[in-house]
């Protein structure tokens, strides 16, 4: 694996979940040195957003709407 790309069109969902996700995710990147990418294409706010954040870089399509409360 020489990458991860994480594609995000989420209003949201559960903190405990999200919160499993991105440390799930933080751990990977730490343990394979792999670089995480995440692309919005549509909304990403709370839940999504908190993973988003697990990633190296944010991409996003133009109409994208991205944001947590």
């Amino acid at each position: 694996v020489k990458g991860i790309l994480l594609h995000i069109d989420s209003p949201g969902g559960d903190a405990m979940d999200s919160n499993d996700i991105y440390h799930l995710i933080k751990r990977y990147k730490e343990t394979f040195h792999v670089p995480v990418f995440a692309f919005v294409d549509g909304l990403c706010a709370s839940g999504g957003m908190y993973i988003a954040a697990s990633a190296d870089q944010i991409f996003a399509s133009p109409p994208s709407v991205i944001g947590s409360i």
